[in-house]
């Protein structure tokens, strides 16, 4: 119902009638003053005088005309924004009936279904839908009711930043680092700046597993000498600055880097679930030193850190504890510690296959190398790099 309708509807009840009086008293048909209260009509200017007049209402419902009016002239400048950020194809003769606002609340809806879904399934599956989504909402905007576009884009924005992700995970980083760029120009259209500060972030952790700490260092750099930067996405820049590090063999500029990341997270505002960066894991700073103690050659902390904060993250997060599992079995086997690193990366084979991530297969080639080149022939070794061979197979790392 768009704010005239609703408003004839209120007025109407409050004196007292009922849609079969007004009708006689407007010269409206019934069904056609029903159809204006529910919505699926737009009223004309001379209508709501009319309805203005024998209500006594006092020009409320030429008001509310001229609102909607408005808001039709931000949803078609609008439009041409999103026009211009189209990833998938238009679907022609699509047509959404409920306003602007009803398809914001339940985009929202659709993106946290999608965060719930990406824990436990492969990217194969969930990018389509997301990018079904965004395709869908051009449309939408061109057809639906009026209202304020801005819940709207911010929702596609986060939609499309999680795309981006997912096409990551899915080996397409030129699409994620698109997909990223396009959610931050949205999300600024909306008047949020989060995401244009975010977006260096994800391309640095794009760097991060083609193990190149050098650029981490200068996107993680240059995202933090940008101005009006939340304590959040700070702390996600000094935890991307200390893996670039750690690849590079720097342990305390490592440790200086998780050190302002802990200082900033701390002094975070909770993530609210619509925030970016990893939520799965309470503490991500803690994790963090865990993976770069990896690369800093720290083996025996490394797998003190990540298991403890394994056990801490929710079983229904099968994607991350995967992702940290994984790792953790790569601190074994580059430990020496062979019946440990066959015993954790079994323990996940199922939700490896499962998830089907390009990121985690980054470390499965890892783990797969040590394992060939510490202990070949080895009847267990070769069991787990034959139940691994799929994801092995797989494209890990490229673009």
């Amino acid at each position: 119902m768009n704010d005239f309708g609703s408003t004839l509807r209120r007025l109407r009840q409050e004196r007292g009638l009922s849609l079969t009086q007004l009708s006689h008293l407007t010269n409206y048909s019934k069904g056609y003053l029903s159809k204006l209260e529910l919505g699926e009509r737009t009223a004309a200017t001379a209508t709501a005088r009319v309805c203005d007049s024998v209500l006594a209402a006092k020009g409320q419902l030429l008001a509310t005309l001229r609102d909607d009016e408005a808001a039709r002239a931000e949803q078609e400048q609008a439009f041409s924004v999103l026009s211009a950020l189209a990833t998938t194809d238009d679907n022609s003769g699509y047509r959404f009936r409920g306003s602007v606002d009803v398809y914001s609340t339940q985009l929202w809806g659709i993106y946290s279904t999608l965060r719930n879904m990406g824990h436990h399934m492969s990217p194969e599956l969930i990018l389509p839908m997301a990018l079904t989504n965004v395709g869908t909402a051009n449309e939408m905007l061109r057809s639906a009711r009026p209202g304020s576009v801005t819940e709207l884009f911010n929702a596609l924005a986060a939609i499309k930043e999680y795309a981006g992700w997912m096409a990551q995970e899915r080996g397409q980083n030129e699409l994620c680092k698109r997909l990223t760029q396009e959610a931050a120009q949205l999300a600024l259209e909306a008047g949020d700046r989060t995401l244009e500060h975010w977006k260096l972030i994800r391309i640095a952790d794009i760097a991060l597993y083609l193990g190149d700490g050098l650029q981490i260092l200068d996107l993680t750099r240059r995202t933090l000498a940008q101005d009006g930067l939340d304590d959040r996405t700070r702390s996600f820049a000094w935890q991307r600055q200390a893996q670039g590090h750690a690849l590079l063999g720097d342990h305390s500029g490592c440790l200086r880097a998780l050190d302002e990341a802990q200082l900033f997270f701390d002094a975070a505002t909770a993530a609210d679930p619509q925030s970016l960066g990893i939520k799965s894991v309470p503490l991500p700073v803690e994790i963090t030193r865990g993976w770069a103690l990896v690369d800093l050659c720290v083996y025996d902390e490394a797998v003190e850190v990540l298991r403890t904060q394994i056990d801490a993250i929710g079983t229904q997060y099968v994607r991350s504890r995967t992702r940290f599992t994984t790792r953790l079995a790569l601190a074994h086997a580059s430990n020496g510690d062979r019946g440990e690193a066959c015993e954790t990366v079994r323990s996940v084979l199922h939700d490896i296959h499962r998830v089907d991530s390009n990121t985690i297969r980054v470390d499965l080639k890892a783990l797969a190398e040590v394992l060939r080149r510490r202990w070949a022939g080895d009847p267990a070794v070769e069991d787990v790099l034959a139940e691994l061979k799929p994801q092995l197979d797989g494209s890990a790392g490229l673009g």
